[in-house]
């Protein structure tokens, strides 16, 4: 080898190692050479008025589904890894309090310690129906609660209720944002109401993914929704790191006079899609409120203590007394800390943003995702980040998705968190769950007793995912059983089962409180993969005590002789002022004494709702199978959110030998007549 060829051959090595240096730094997040956040001023023009009324609905027939994009902080492999890692209990440390779901078990024959009461429910909106005419994946419900409306919405939807749950106004978001001619459809909705300053907020993300990111953001320009908005169109793209697109937005506010609006968001490079930073906005409700142009205040490169860059910041949304801003991220793949940080803004002058401390709160890590029954799809629980966050009094209440073994292996559970902002110490630490049940999505608020109510999904291997809801008092030292607010029906073949539920707390009466999920709806002519459907619950704690709601079950006949039929009446009576909406089943008790069946109910659950002072009085009728013993036999009916009884009754019968006056004898127990139909 001559020296000429030996001296090529280092300097392309030499080269190539300085590239594969270059390309290595850049690679990594710009945050390690930076001694600080970053904090920038832009300014946005001003906003463009847009009247709801004026956005007619067209219907279309289902077109081509739109999949909304979700950034994760961490290389998928390894979420993989992590998520399908048996959990091991932490040792030593700080540990949180570990609480079992008394509605977890299979069958719950005795009412147990009950959640917030149900005062209203009603079904939201579903892919069949979407004003857009395409189908839409997945539907990351959020609402909101004003003076006299619910706003709902959904990654296609914006609804407007009324508060017994007509249906007021409907719109597609990429109308409601149409005036802004938007880089991209909008995805990632969410919505609040400022009841200190009396407005609502609508934000969305819309991105090219190739150049352009922008946050969508309408404000209500009175307290009424239904009235005009003010749209504004902020770019969202951050150059820190290079050029990156915001994902997983949030906004809160304090409640200052005038005080100030803060949205976060999670920031992807263009080209490779890693992540960059985390990103705070922060904007002057002086401005925002008026339609003018915004001055904006963006900062980047925020770090937790152990210097990670921060992941899925939540803005808090402030209750109560006059308070700064406060905001939580926990470590999206575990860890045993959270960051609490403040910001303090006295516009026009710059935010102060303090990393007020890191938080203990014990070893965490991501939930493996959720099988369903009957098919072998997973719906993805996604990481551990943080869902959303509330501030109230002194206290921040937050909550996230964690694995956790209650015994028979890993599952999703929820850590509930409420943290003393004054000492930064945890007031709550818990995780909350049950054997062979898998939680996730959890929403979290605090009422104007200070009692936190929750809403989140649950579903497994034998209970198709729905939504459920619960809550802790100030003098409980537990989260309470979980109420059904809505069940799933049937399996998603597509693992994209969302990204967040929503709560808001009523500003007229600060102890009801919205809840809002998504439950496993099966579309008829729609694809699994994209079934999905939403349900709308307001609870409160002042319903201390069971539903007064009486029910009265009288048979036909005392006996039946094997392969006949039993009938029977059934009679339930609202006895109280108000509607209410509760679940009904049935099973029997054979002549071993064991309940049948063993998994599941005879009928139902089925959701009714009773009006004030009225009775449901209807008429069944049900198979006794050929080969069923001779004997004495209990028949139960039971009603109250499934599967806590708030009352039931039940009536003996007995079996008899076949005789000849039977005609084509039943082989199996079934429901031949059904007066119970949702």
């Amino acid at each position: 080898m001559t020296s000429e060829s030996s001296r090529f051959i280092f300097q392309r090595s030499f080269y190539g190692l300085i590239i594969l240096f270059l390309l290595v730094l850049i690679s990594l997040p710009a945050a390690s050479s930076a001694a600080g956040p970053q904090t920038t001023r832009a300014r946005s023009g001003p906003a463009v008025e847009m009247i709801p009324a004026n956005l007619a609905r067209v219907t279309m027939t289902p077109q081509m589904g739109v999949d909304v994009p979700l950034g994760y902080a961490i290389d998928k492999k390894i979420l993989k890894r992590l998520k399908n890692t048996p959990y091991v209990t932490p040792k030593g440390g700080v540990q949180p309090a570990r609480h079992r779901d008394p509605a977890g078990k299979a069958k719950v024959t005795a009412p147990a310690p009950l959640a917030p009461g149900l005062l209203l429910d009603f079904e939201g909106r579903d892919d069949s129906g979407q004003p857009d005419g395409f189908l839409h994946r997945p539907p990351d419900p959020t609402i909101a609660a004003g003076l006299n409306h619910i706003v709902t919405v959904v990654n296609s939807t914006i609804d407007i209720y009324d508060k017994t749950g007509g249906l007021v106004l409907e719109s597609s978001l990429a109308s409601w944002f149409a005036s802004l001619t938007p880089p991209g459809g909008p995805f990632d909705p969410k919505v609040v109401y400022d009841a200190q300053a009396g407005h609502w907020m609508i934000i969305a993300l819309a991105s090219d993914f190739s150049a352009q990111s922008s946050f969508l953001l309408s404000v209500s320009q009175t307290s009424d929704p239904t009235g005009p908005w003010w749209n504004y169109d902020i770019s969202s793209v951050t150059t820190f790191g290079g050029n990156a697109w915001g994902d997983y937005e949030d906004i809160g506010f304090d409640n200052k006079t005038p005080g100030s609006v803060y949205i976060s968001s999670n920031q992807f490079s263009f080209k490779l899609g890693f992540f960059k930073t985390a990103q705070l906005v922060t904007l002057s409700k002086s401005e925002l409120y008026t339609g003018g142009a915004l001055t904006l205040f963006k900062t980047v490169n925020l770090k937790n203590a152990d210097g990670s860059m921060a992941f899925s910041i939540r803005p808090a949304r402030t209750l109560g007394a006059v308070s700064d801003e406060f905001m939580i991220n926990s470590k999206s793949g575990g860890g045993a800390k959270v960051t609490l940080w403040k910001v303090t803004h006295a516009f026009p002058a710059a935010p102060v943003i303090t990393r007020q401390a890191a938080v203990d709160i014990g070893g965490y890590s991501p939930a493996p995702n959720a099988p369903q029954p009957g098919c072998g799809n997973l719906l993805d629980t996604i990481d551990n980040r943080i869902f959303n966050a509330v501030y109230k009094n002194g206290q921040l209440y937050a909550a996230f998705t964690e694995g956790f073994n209650w015994g028979s292996g890993t599952v999703a559970a929820v850590r509930f968190l409420e943290i003393d902002t004054a000492s930064n110490t945890t007031v709550v630490n818990e995780t909350y769950g049950s054997d062979g049940l898998f939680y996730w999505f959890p929403a979290v608020t605090v009422d104007s007793g200070g009692n936190i109510i929750s809403v989140f999904a649950r579903g497994g291997a034998a209970e198709y995912a729905g939504v459920r809801y619960s809550g802790r008092l100030t003098t409980d030292t537990a989260t309470q059983a979980s109420l059904l607010l809505k069940n799933g029906t049937a399996c998603i073949t597509g693992s994209r089962w969302g990204d967040y539920f929503g709560v808001s707390v009523d500003p007229v009466d600060n102890a009801n409180v919205w809840v809002y999920g998504e439950w496993s709806k099966n579309l008829t002519g729609i694809s699994s993969v994209w079934d999905w459907g939403t349900w709308v619950g307001e609870v409160s704690f002042n319903l201390t005590s069971p539903p007064a709601i009486t029910l009265a079950m009288v048979p036909d006949a005392v006996s039946v002789a094997q392969g006949g039929t039993l009938g029977y009446q059934v009679s339930a009576t609202n006895t109280t002022a108000i509607t209410q909406c509760l679940d009904y089943w049935e099973n029997v008790t054979l002549t071993n004494g064991s309940i049948y069946p063993a998994v599941g109910e005879l009928f139902g659950p089925v959701h009714i709702c009773l009006n004030a002072g009225t009775t449901k009085s209807v008429h069944m009728t049900q198979s006794v199978p050929i080969g069923a013993p001779i004997g004495s036999y209990i028949y139960h009916g039971y009603i109250g959110p499934y599967s806590l009884v708030d009352n039931s009754d039940m009536f003996n019968f007995n079996v008899t030998a076949f005789g000849a006056v039977v005609k084509n004898p039943a082989r199996s127990w079934k429901l031949l007549e059904n007066g119970f139909k949702e």
